[in-house]
Parts: C-alpha cells; structure tokens; sequence
C-alpha cells in the first residue's frame, strides 16, 4: 500500500469515527484534506531543490 492509499485510509477511517458523517461525506473530506496535505508535501519538496511551485499548488 502505498503512503496516499495508507493515509487516505487513515484519514477516511478518522472522520467517519470522529465526525460520525456517512461513509461517503468522510470519504470526500479525508480525499481533501490528503490532497491538501500532498499538495503541502510537494512545495517542500520543490522548494528545497530550488523551484517555485506553480500558484496551482498554492
């Protein structure tokens, strides 16, 4: 499993605990806040090999 499928599973899980949403409505945040998270992730990534992420990650 690789670390998107392993977090989105976590997040998924998470939200339909915590929040007490519908499979889907959890499903749908926790896609969200995972894509945030990689989009984060990336800026770091670019950022420390001297690029400018574009304003599509901002």
């Amino acid at each position: 499993m690789d670390y998107a499928t392993r977090l989105l599973d976590e997040r998924r899980l998470g939200f339909k605990e915590g929040y007490e949403k519908g499979y889907e409505e959890g499903y749908e945040e926790a896609r969200r806040e995972v894509r945030k998270e990689m989009a984060q992730n990336l800026i770091v990534e670019l950022k420390a090999y001297g690029e400018e992420p574009s304003e599509l990650y901002h």
